[in-house]
């Protein structure tokens, strides 16, 4: 997650790194807080998911499971009602 926002700079999907901390609402500070990991601060759920939605990044790629970056476009993310029906039969 660290380095996403350089991955998204070298393919022009943002100019600055301020875009990002400003796509996932954290301040730009605390990159290099959670980069020397002060004060435990670390990337929450919620700003991992925000980065995902916004860049459409793999969350797979997030947690290490594949090398592909970005989902295919064609995948859109199913509604969680319709996740829960499929769940529950």
């Amino acid at each position: 997650m660290l380095e996403l926002p350089e991955i998204l700079k070298a393919d022009q999907v943002i100019r600055y790194r301020q875009e990002f901390c400003d796509a996932i609402e954290m301040p730009k500070q605390n990159i290099r807080n959670v980069r020397l990991a002060l004060n435990g601060q670390r990337f929450t759920v919620d700003q991992i998911k925000k980065a995902c939605e916004v860049y459409n990044v793999d969350c797979n790629w997030v947690m290490g499971f594949t090398e592909n970056i970005y989902r295919p476009k064609s995948l859109k993310p199913l509604p969680v009602k319709q996740i829960r029906q499929k769940v529950n039969g």
